[in-house]
């Protein structure tokens, strides 16, 4: 009776790990806010790092790609990777508490919005 048990949990766990896969056309937007005044924070540093898989036989990352922008006059900002699996974002503002952030990605548009604390 354990047996076929184990057999099907060990095949939903390869299944599983096998389906990992670099998800195409990645877009990450949003807005910065001051999270006590609720204003758009005009210039702050958005740094992203995305990880990628792509042939790896192990399912571990094999490349990092870093990009960077500031944000605009309403706070908003907008970066975009051919492709990625999970993403470290750092977000800094002269006068604001640093923000860091990590994010596993399942689709291809990601609005993430954040809110920073004055230091």
């Amino acid at each position: 009776m354990k047996k076929p048990f184990v057999i099907c949990l060990v095949v939903s766990f390869l299944t599983t790990v096998s389906c990992q896969r670099d998800v195409e056309n990645l877009e990450f937007y949003g807005v910065i806010k001051d999270i006590e005044l609720d204003i758009p924070i005009e210039d702050a540093l958005v740094y992203i790092v995305c990880w990628k898989y792509l042939n790896s036989a192990d399912q571990s990352y094999t490349e990092e790609e870093i990009k960077e922008t500031v944000t605009d006059e309403n706070g908003k900002y907008y970066i975009s990777f051919d492709k990625g699996a999970f993403i470290e974002i750092k977000i800094t503002a002269k006068g604001y508490n640093e923000e860091y952030s990590t994010y596993y990605i399942s689709k291809s548009r990601n609005k993430l919005n954040f809110e920073l604390r004055h230091n």
